[in-house]
């Protein structure tokens, strides 16, 4: 899956990056990831800018006075209203009620039982990220939580995620999926679930969506959800963030199949990189 027009409801669909400095940002991953980053056309989106890579939208940025920078992930819904009171049923938080994204969608913040945060996207002029799963596009995102369980109670209240408990090379890992999302899938990609087939893939997985992982004890970190982009070589992409004002703060290192590696940007915002061993990142 690569260029994307739609996504359904429940689908993780954009992330953004919230920094004080947009342009020491936009230089940062123009020079990591080759993104082209400029304001959205809309003069009422001011302080919000896209970044491309070619000619698709794959991020945004939000300009802040918060001197914290961060990465943030967004799914896609149906009502952004509608979907923030059943953030609240759930025993969440809004803490942005709805507004417009004049242009893209409208959107909320909030947090889940255990404090990540996360945004509601309603589509008002963009679907979300119009290239993903490449070299220099998102790949996923991954909610980390002190306690999995009554975290997947909560996402499946709101979104009807499923989660599955995985061992992958070993070591025990948990798939969030949205049961049929991988009909979609195979609609717009014909060929997609019998690919993950042969390539190994474990059962559903072309429903998956997410991955969930539990904070360990001496973890400080509260939960937050993190974002991955593909990259096609981990190794050389960890080299380039230091010379670009970066940090690397998990050397690249292979786990179930992938070489990962964990950056940030100058201002601190965390992030992972992932290249898929034996394989393009775009397969």
């Amino acid at each position: 899956m690569r260029s994307r027009e739609m996504y359904p409801a429940g689908v993780p669909c954009w992330v953004d990056l919230t920094t004080p400095d947009p342009l020491a940002a936009a230089a940062f991953y123009r020079g990591l990831f080759g993104w082209e980053i400029t304001p959205a056309e809309s003069a009422e989106t001011a302080g919000y800018s896209l970044a491309r890579l070619g000619d698709a939208e794959v991020a945004g940025v939000q300009a802040v006075a918060d001197p914290t920078s961060r990465w943030r992930t967004y799914v896609a819904v149906a009502d952004v209203a509608e979907t923030a009171n059943d953030v609240t049923d759930a025993g969440g938080t809004v803490i942005t009620e709805p507004m417009p994204l004049p242009g893209l969608a409208r959107v909320a913040f909030c947090r889940d039982p255990q404090g990540a945060a996360f945004g509601l996207w309603q589509p008002a002029g963009m679907p979300g990220a119009g290239e993903v799963n490449k070299p220099a596009t998102w790949n996923w995102s991954e909610l980390n939580v002190p306690d999995p369980e009554p975290a997947a109670r909560f996402y499946e209240a709101v979104f009807g995620w499923q989660c599955d408990t995985l061992d992958l090379g070993g070591e025990q890992t948990i798939m969030v999926r949205l049961p049929g999302y991988g009909a979609f899938l195979e609609i717009i990609d014909p060929g997609i679930r019998q690919r993950h087939e042969t390539g190994g893939a474990p059962p559903n997985f072309t429903d998956a969506i997410a991955w969930l992982q539990p904070l360990g004890a001496g973890d400080d970190d509260a939960a937050y959800w993190s974002v991955t982009f593909a990259v096609a070589d981990a190794v050389a992409t960890a080299d380039q963030a230091k010379p670009l004002g970066g940090q690397v703060r998990v050397p690249p290192f292979t786990a179930g199949g992938t070489v990962v590696a964990v950056l940030a940007d100058p201002h601190g915002a965390s992030f992972t990189i992932s290249q898929y061993a034996g394989a393009t990142a775009e397969e």
